[in-house]
């Protein structure tokens, strides 16, 4: 039995899947990022059963926690744990719970949270959608900022040729997640890149398989 898997909306398909979801805090400085706290976002469809619980073997005391209340839990752990920050980033999923801005704010914390762009702002001249305030913003009144050296890896995934291996088109195109992986076992095993190389073209072979098995149905399925 999988934790906390059910069909829910996963950020990393950018849809609904059969997946399991998991809350992580990561903590970023000059030097690099580490992640430093997690949890599993277990849904109410679990923790209202407590035989599949105790299957799975989650504790008893596991109840019901949205994603923000998870997300502060973890922020009140480093802090109390003397973890030094100034400001906390998040996406759009944890912007809409004030509890989280207000515990934040308690904490001397600065923040950046994405919001839809159908957010409603409130402003000297009422509430509108952070779309309509963004678009009544001159052009110069942007300002254009480097995510950091990670991005290294967002542009070698955008920039990858439509098949980088022309005489086998079943494999997935590489991910973020699959670069750093392989930078990071060539770190580890720099006298064996031979080996990782063909881990990671297996896996991706085995995700591209994975992946045309899954949409088959849907293909066959009646309309």
């Amino acid at each position: 039995m999988t934790v906390a898997a059910q069909r829910q909306h996963t950020g990393t398909a950018g849809r609904t899947e059969n997946a399991q979801v998991a809350v992580y805090l990561a903590y970023a400085a000059p030097a690099g990022t580490a992640f430093i706290d997690w949890a599993w976002y277990l849904p109410r469809s679990w923790t209202s059963d407590p035989g599949r619980c105790r299957a799975a073997g989650v504790p008893q005391s596991a109840a019901f926690a949205a994603k923000p209340a998870l997300v502060r839990q973890m922020i009140t752990r480093a802090i109390d744990a003397g973890t030094g920050a100034a400001w906390a980033a998040a996406d759009g999923v944890y912007v809409q719970d004030p509890a989280l801005r207000a515990g934040l704010a308690r904490r001397g914390l600065g923040c950046v949270l994405a919001v839809t762009k159908s957010h409603p702002v409130t402003t000297g001249m009422g509430t509108r959608p952070a779309v309509e305030l963004a678009k009544r913003l001159p052009a110069g009144a942007w300002q254009r900022l480097s995510a950091g050296r990670g991005g290294l890896l967002s542009v070698l995934a955008a920039a990858q040729p439509d098949g980088d291996h022309p005489h086998d088109d079943q494999l997935i195109p590489l991910t973020r997640h699959e670069i750093r992986g392989l930078f990071t076992g060539l770190h580890q095993q720099p006298t064996a890149p031979g080996k990782q190389l063909h881990w990671l073209r297996w896996r991706r072979r085995h995700q591209s398989a994975a992946k045309a098995s899954h949409y088959r149905p849907r293909a066959l399925a009646p309309t």
